[in-house]
């Protein structure tokens, strides 16, 4: 993107930033007025070229769905290594019970990867040493449940890069107690705006929804 900017100039270069951990239809709407209240106001041509990075590729593949009078809008969408199916690491969070296997990894990788190469975190490493791994590994088990309780789920904007082949299997696993409603209407919805997406690509979406 610095690169595009000394080419075009940084006056036509807009960053949108987003919620990771926030809701991929708020992201979207917002993405949308975006759009409209800051670009296109000061678009020569009255069009704009959007280029989706990785989990942006989630809001960009919703935006094309919920908004398609926007289509005209688009001159050119440039998807950069974009989430569009997913991360096969968040499937297995939704899936798969979260474990710390690895005693290496339990006792160097994690604290060193949270708090960096420091002292701290090797001094950190050779206290934990004095604990039994098995209860250690079960502790730090338990918390990354809780964060995928308690963060994970909550998230439709984490959701949105749930792999299509994961989301049957997670969906029934969190989604189907009641309290979970508007999440997973909500979830439905991307999905099914993914599922149009993949199935139109190479077709040129933008050209094809102008045609109609």
């Amino acid at each position: 993107i610095q690169e595009l900017s000394e080419i075009v100039g940084e006056d036509d270069v807009y960053y949108f930033g987003y919620d990771s951990l926030g809701d991929v239809m708020y992201e979207t709407e917002k993405l949308h007025h975006y759009i409209h209240d800051v670009v296109l106001p000061k678009s020569p041509n009255g069009q704009v070229k959007i280029c989706p990075i990785s989990l942006g590729g989630t809001i960009a593949i919703n935006y094309l769905e919920t908004y398609p009078e926007d289509y005209e809008l688009i001159k050119k969408m440039v998807f950069v290594i974009p989430a569009i199916d997913g991360s096969d690491i968040i499937g297995d969070l939704l899936t798969t019970p979260p474990r710390v296997y690895d005693d290496e990894e339990l006792y160097s990788n994690i604290l060193v990867g949270v708090l960096g190469a420091t002292p701290l975190a090797y001094l950190l490493n050779m206290v934990l040493r004095i604990l039994p791994s098995d209860v250690l590994k079960s502790a730090l088990s338990g918390l990354l449940e809780g964060v995928v309780e308690n963060v994970v789920v909550k998230s439709t904007q984490l959701w949105a890069t749930c792999p299509t082949s994961y989301y049957e299997e997670a969906r029934a696993k969190w989604l189907m107690d009641d309290k979970y409603a508007s999440i997973r209407e909500k979830v439905d919805t991307f999905m099914q705006a993914r599922a149009n997406f993949e199935e139109n690509r190479g077709t040129n979406t933008l050209k094809r929804a102008k045609e109609q």
